[in-house]
């Protein structure tokens, strides 16, 4: 289980502790003027020079055109450059028609250097009632984030309505060591319906320089659900590979998203021997939670009326270089964590498999702010020596339930305890809202990525706009700790005094 702290010891280790700090948060968009919304991004780092970083984000959703983010960084992330993807032509629509609400970004390393990044795309206008046409990309750079090739698709539908209609969305893709990609996605079933279905494509590594494109053949994409085509109700899948051994894993969970709250999700993972061709197997189900709300609310405004910001139980996974057989898959996810917590709408959560997917640990909290505010939207990543990396949003510093921070934990011993949370973001902030202030949106996922014995993270902050700037952080290892005490200052003393008052009061 995870080290249990008391309130008392909570309190000491807090007076009589250096602090620990992790990085200096920069911004990745600085050339973007107020007033734009940007969330939802993803990081990936150059195998080969670890200066190079690249990330991919929502750039402005709810305008027409708003292309794909993209920045990139020569300097281990101290400073950064702004481009924009290409938006696809619409295949399904007239000639000079184009597919230009692109969101929902992916993105990984190539070994040799290059970078790939995708997005769901569909018209920024469309009739009312009726599903867009939309389809799945993935475009390459050959030089560090700087120019882009053109477009591959790897699904595309087109527009309809009813239960016949698919539309894609919320991928992830995971890049082997040798340059094999694998990525799995959903395909919603009808409009605004609950069912969707988890999909798969893979390609294999290109050869040589992509002249412009990017040089990748996709298989055709495949259902990894057992009962698709509008039973299942599959959403935010998340993929691993396992280097040593080619395995790949993709979790999801099955819950019904347009239920406001009170349901209960299953989160499920399937597996293939090999990335591709794929053969996946059945279904297994790691454990049935009770998600987080559609929104999670704030404390002064209750269960909807003071719905602060769209949150998903969704997992996310990572494959433990440690075991060689790649059967060792460490699992993060976000929970309402019990009835004893009525008014604690998310803890993040851990657990572990060490068969292959086929049974799982007990799951053990992650965050140990013990108390009832939310945390959502985790994400997990593994470092060369096993170290377990965990970052997530986090309300504990916010009185009132409403504003926000960025929290990381690690685990040295393959996620049997987890070490004192430590704090990312530099400053609180509320939580951001989309175009025109309609809706308070923080997007749906923050990142992680690894160097050496770093912890790089990317997460959406409203502290420089309200509607959301994208911001980089860098955490050592070193400074994830177990505090010691270091010296009785007078502060110190003065919270040592109150406490054994409290607690001779209490006797």
């Amino acid at each position: 289980m995870r080290t249990a702290f008391s309130f008392a010891s909570i309190v000491l280790l807090s007076l009589f502790s250096a602090t620990a700090l992790a990085g200096t948060d920069v911004r990745v968009n600085p050339g973007d003027p107020s007033g734009s919304v940007q969330n939802e991004i993803r990081l990936a780092i150059d195998p080969i020079n670890s200066n190079n970083m690249v990330t991919a984000y929502n750039d402005g959703p709810g305008a027409a055109p708003n292309p794909l983010g993209i920045s990139y960084s020569t300097d281990g992330g101290a400073t950064w450059l702004e481009t924009q993807l290409a938006t696809p032509a619409d295949p399904f629509g007239p000639p000079g028609t184009f597919l230009d609400d692109s969101f929902d970004p992916y993105i990984a390393p190539a070994p040799n250097g290059d970078f790939y990044a995708g997005f769901v795309a569909r018209p920024s206008t469309g009739s009312p009632g009726t599903g867009p046409s939309n389809g799945l990309f993935i475009q390459r750079s050959e030089d560090g984030g700087v120019t882009w090739s053109t477009e591959t698709t790897i699904s595309s539908d087109p527009s309809g309505s009813g239960p016949g209609y698919r539309f894609n969305d919320r991928p992830d893709m995971a890049v082997s060591s040798i340059g094999d990609l694998a990525v799995t996605w959903i395909k919603d079933v009808g409009l605004n319906m609950p069912t969707s279905d988890i999909y798969y494509s893979s390609a294999m590594a290109p050869v040589g320089p992509g002249g412009g494109t990017t040089g990748l053949t996709f298989s055709a994409p495949m259902t990894i659900n057992d009962t698709p085509n509008g039973t299942d109700r599959g959403i935010a899948p998340d993929v691993a590979i396992h280097n040593g051994t080619g395995k790949v894993y993709v979790a999801w969970i099955d819950y019904d998203v347009t239920i406001a709250d009170d349901t209960v999700g299953t989160i499920k993972i399937d597996s293939s021997a090999t990335l591709g061709p794929a053969v996946f197997g059945p279904d297994t189900s790691v454990i049935s939670i009770d998600p987080l709300p559609r929104y999670v609310s704030t404390t002064s405004g209750g269960a909807g009326t003071g719905d602060d910001a769209r949150a998903q139980s969704y997992p996310s996974i990572a494959v433990d270089p440690m075991d060689l057989t790649g059967n060792t898959i460490f699992m993060t996810y976000a929970a309402e964590p019990s009835i004893l917590k009525p008014q604690d709408e998310g803890d993040i959560f851990f657990t572990k498999s060490t068969d292959g997917g086929t049974s799982w640990s007990t799951p053990v909290t992650v965050n140990d702010d013990n108390g009832d505010l939310d945390q959502m939207h985790p994400a997990i990543a593994v470092k060369g020596d096993g170290t377990i990396d965990i970052v997530w949003y986090d309300k504990r510093n916010s009185l009132d339930d409403e504003a926000w921070d960025v929290y990381i934990t690690k685990s040295t011993d393959s996620g049997a305890s987890f070490f004192p949370n430590l704090r990312v973001s530099d400053t609180t902030f509320s939580t951001t809202t989309a175009s025109g202030g309609s809706q308070k949106w923080l997007g749906e996922y923050l990142d992680i990525d690894i160097v050496g014995q770093k912890a790089n993270v990317v997460f959406t902050s409203g502290v420089s706009d309200s509607l959301g700037d994208v911001y980089f952080d860098q955490i050592d290892n070193s400074a994830i700790i177990i505090p010691e005490p270091a010296s009785f200052t007078l502060l110190g003393l003065a919270g040592l005094a109150i406490l054994v008052g409290v607690q001779r009061h209490k006797r």
